[in-house]
């Protein structure tokens, strides 16, 4: 890739944001369609978010990505936001049009597009899921079934009760909804799973405490229940191996990565690009 005094910059921010294939799947896309474009990790620490934000007027990016823990708090930072962006409260793309800088979310269509490339119509139309995580993640997923069809879902988290002001929100919005939250360690959720014909993992963290126990129960885990996790990282496959050892069906975080990018794609360049030349990029697109 040849770099010039006119190759527009793109990129991610996060922390740690190393392990990203984005810069892989960019990149091999620009250079595919011949564009003067480059995408780069950026390694932004929450004390330096306003200051990296900045730098995009100041040195005249064309946007990035934003990844954890970035998402919610990077809001004040912008001028404007998308209507998926301003009801999750969530960025994960930002695009700087003369130094006016958008937040936009992907999250949420990439997150139904890579669901229905495995999951059945039936899976989401008619069942129940559950989602584990109550952020910014967590709610774009949410809404993304909402949008698929799906008509009752429980998020699953340490503190119930501070997610009630968001079901409030679904709810107002989407009146058709059930929702409501449990917590991680209630025999609620035990009960729930028996149900679930879709499980969604949305935190970015281990579902494994120090000594290797599971921080829920999954006991209950219906082989017949599709299972859903947004990372994709190598380590990240405590959950995806569980699931399939039950005869679940599983799917890593891959999909959503690259329907999310595809989307973040056209409102970095406006154009649409290759999706096989993307998918490759990222080493195919494999269940589990």
């Amino acid at each position: 890739m040849a770099i010039s005094g006119t190759t527009k910059i793109t990129g991610i921010f996060g922390h740690p944001v190393e392990h990203s294939l984005s810069p892989a799947m960019h990149n091999a896309a620009y250079r595919s369609l011949g564009l003067d474009y480059c995408y780069l990790p950026f390694s932004v620490t929450k004390e330096n978010l306003a200051i990296a934000v900045e730098s995009l007027r100041v040195l005249n990016l064309k946007g990035v990505n934003i990844t954890s823990p970035h998402k919610e708090n990077v809001i004040p930072y912008l001028d404007h936001l998308s209507a998926e962006a301003t009801f999750l409260q969530a960025v994960n793309v930002i695009v700087n049009e003369g130094g006016m800088l958008t937040g936009h979310n992907t999250d949420a269509p990439g997150y139904r597009q890579g669901l229905m490339k495995s999951a059945s119509q039936e899976e989401i139309t008619a069942g129940k899921a559950i989602i584990l995580g109550g952020g910014g993640a967590a709610r774009a997923a949410a809404l993304g079934l909402i949008e698929a069809g799906l008509k009752t879902i429980i998020f699953a988290v340490r503190q119930p009760e501070k997610l009630l002001p968001w079901v409030a929100r679904y709810k107002e919005k989407y009146g058709h909804m059930q929702m409501f939250p449990v917590s991680l360690a209630s025999e609620e959720l035990s009960v729930q799973l028996k149900e679930a014909t879709v499980l969604v993992n949305a935190l970015p963290v281990s579902l494994k405490d120090a000594a290797g126990n599971w921080l829920f129960d999954l006991t209950s885990l219906s082989a017949q229940t599709f299972v859903s996790d947004l990372r994709y990282a190598p380590a990240a496959t405590e959950l995806l191996s569980f699931a399939t050892a039950r005869g679940c069906r599983a799917q890593n975080g891959l999909p959503l990565l690259l329907a999310q990018g595809i989307l973040s794609f056209v409102l970095f360049t406006g154009v649409e690009p290759p999706e096989r030349v993307m998918r490759l990029a990222i080493g195919g697109m494999v269940d589990a």
